[in-house]
């Protein structure tokens, strides 16, 4: 995991100035950097730069920009955790290989086979490469946008670079640049959305995921467009059987952890409470016992130690994972005070504001780099897969027929949620009956900004936010990981398992009541049942309702909503106008403002959050 750097220009930037931009990622690669300037190609200069956190053969062999054959350079972040296998068919075909690093692999891969490598790649990615002899540039970014990469693009610059400050740190660049003010207005109303193109600064854009550029430097400029090169294949699973099914989950589940566990370095899992994490802490163990390890896993938890937020602590089913696996349990506690002193670089890390106040995440990677350990194994993108949010189940009972729907409804009134859900489930159910859908989802986005469709069945649904919400929950894993040098390898987003659910049937990820179906009769016989058939749902919890009622809280100066800025974002805007008085929309407020702060009103040449 590393940051990078691309810069083709008319004119010839200067190393200083390079410099200055990969000390803004610097918490992306604090273990060694490198600068290749190639000189003027045609109309442009090409420079490009790297900061390096050594995640595999930590010796100099591994240092970027790297060459390959004298002929092609590479500045990539990620890991593509199937280059053993990559490597020895590469071999087969006459490749040698001077390192142990799956960034030779690539080169090699894409001298063999061209763009067609990126359907190789089993892993998380963005990547350059130049290829001198043709003069021709490939950048790269992987299948459902882990680790972003975000670029300007004028008449005469492109650059692009694992993070929006990294840009923002060429003078030349920042002076262009001010804030969107059409994408801040969005940002109130419906939140972060970082599956679109628009960033919150205007000229800087999302490289979009599962997309590459090949072509000659000018048409950076000229002609830039991507082409995408994957879609999700779904699998004909109707003739399996149930315990099909279940072995099939757990066996992909497995082959992706034990991959993810590729390193030269420590390391440990990210762990809630919940059936995902746990599960991935359960065959990590498994993994490391039949290697013989004798150090034991180490996991880090947030919890709550205060008992007026008690409803927020999962620490009670920590301890039954931590006890049943007999592991290292590290925990740290999410506090007003650690709020209070980091959330200004909390802020910073994102680049563009956050949904929330995500203190528990920053908190636990802080935990996690304090522990001398690098990689951490996390549970994200299981929920938008298996159907995991309490709201999925309105989607899926409001559009069954109506003979199935008593049924289904009084095995839901045995959860906590069972008011509501049933509420909702024959309100909609109702609302679908009438055809009156497209006239309810407007007054919902009008009133909440929501992106929610009741006329959207379970498929449609869970297709929805895998593509386009979950993309908020991996940009969180990613800037809050990296602020501590941390890297997160995620399980449940190898292509092999998103194409394996995807093509589940809906009984599979919904049945009597129970979300996640398939994923707890996998775990049934493993994990303890209270982790397995756990019904109530939290998730890294932040007590935001209490904390933006705070007193304390020295963010919520009323004076700082009544500049020029504000006046512009808040004109006309309705969604946010219905809304100012929830919590959700009060904290999306206060973290524009600090945004704003930082990135426009603080000297950006020598802010105090860069380090060099």
């Amino acid at each position: 995991m590393c940051g990078i750097l691309g810069v083709i220009s008319r004119d010839a930037i200067s190393d200083s100035e390079i410099t200055k931009m990969l000390d803004a990622m610097n918490h992306r690669g604090p273990d060694g950097r490198g600068i290749q300037n190639f000189g003027r190609i045609g109309k442009n200069f090409l420079t490009l730069g790297h900061v390096r956190l050594a995640i595999l053969d930590l010796s100099e062999r591994g240092h970027q920009p790297m060459e390959y054959n004298s002929r092609y350079s590479i500045t990539f972040n990620g890991e593509i955790y199937n280059y053993k296998e990559i490597r020895s068919e590469l071999k087969k075909k006459g490749y040698f290989f001077e390192t142990e690093t799956d960034t030779e692999v690539i080169l090699a891969s894409f001298q063999e086979y061209g763009t067609n490598c990126l359907s190789l790649f089993n892993g998380m990615f963005s990547f350059s490469i130049f290829d001198k002899e043709s003069n021709k540039i490939f950048i790269a970014r992987d299948r459902f946008g882990v680790k972003p990469l975000y670029y300007f693009l004028d008449q005469e610059n492109f650059c692009f670079a694992s993070e929006i400050k990294s840009i923002l740190a060429s003078k030349k660049i920042r002076s262009s640049v001010q804030p969107n003010i059409k994408e801040c207005r969005n940002y109130l109303a419906r939140g972060p959305r970082v599956w679109r193109k628009e960033t919150l600064f205007q000229g800087i854009y999302r490289f979009p995921k599962a997309s590459f550029f090949y072509g000659k430097l000018d048409e950076l400029n000229e002609n830039f467009k991507t082409e995408k090169y994957y879609e999700i294949l779904l699998k004909d699973n109707k003739r399996n059987t149930e315990e099909n099914f279940f072995d099939n989950y757990f066996k992909l589940l497995e082959s992706s952890v034990k991959l993810r566990l590729r390193a030269d370095v420590n390391i440990g899992t990210a762990l809630s409470g919940g059936l995902d994490s746990s599960s991935i802490a359960y065959l990590v163990n498994k993994e490391l016992f039949q290697k013989g390890e004798i150090k034991k896993q180490k996991t880090f938890s947030s919890v709550y130690g205060d008992n007026s937020l008690k409803h927020y602590d999962e620490s009670k089913f920590i301890d039954i994972v931590t006890d049943q696996l007999d592991v290292d349990s590290k925990k740290t506690e999410v506090t007003l005070e650690s709020f209070i002193s980091d959330y200004e670089k909390v802020i910073w890390a994102h680049d563009v504001p956050p949904e929330g106040i995500p203190m528990s995440g920053w908190l636990t990677y802080k935990l996690v780099k304090e522990n001398d350990v690098t990689i951490s194994l996390d549970g994200q993108g299981a929920d938008e897969q298996l159907a995991g949010y309490e709201t999925y189940l309105i989607n899926y009972l409001s559009n069954m027929p109506f003979y199935d729907l008593y049924n289904n409804l009084r095995n839901a009134s045995k959860f906590a949620y069972s008011k509501k859900i049933i509420f909702l489930t024959l309100f909609f159910f109702i609302i679908n009956k009438l055809r009156l859908t497209l006239v309810l989802k407007k007054i919902l986005v009008f009133f909440f900004g929501s992106s929610f469709n009741p006329n959207f069945n379970l498929k449609e649904i869970l297709n929805f936010t895998f593509d386009k919400t979950l993309m908020n929950l991996l940009f969180h894993s990613d800037k809050l990981s990296m602020a501590w040098s941390v890297e997160t390898r995620l399980p449940f987003m190898d292509y092999r398992l998103v194409e394996f659910l995807s093509s589940l049937p809906e009984d599979m990820k919904i049945n009597n009541g129970w979300t996640k179906y398939v994923g707890r009769m996998a775990m049934d016989d493993v994990l303890d049942e209270r982790i397995v058939w756990r019904k109530n749902k939290l998730g890294w919890p932040v007590p935001e309702d209490e904390w933006m009622k705070s007193v304390s809280n020295p963010f919520l100066d009323s004076e700082k909503y009544k500049s020029k800025f504000m006046k512009k974002v808040l004109r006309r805007n309705l969604i946010y106008f219905v809304n100012r008085n929830r919590t959700k929309f009060k904290v999306r407020r206060m973290n524009l403002m600090i945004w704003y702060k930082l990135f426009f009103q603080s000297n950006f040449a020598n802010h105090p959050f860069i380090k060099k």
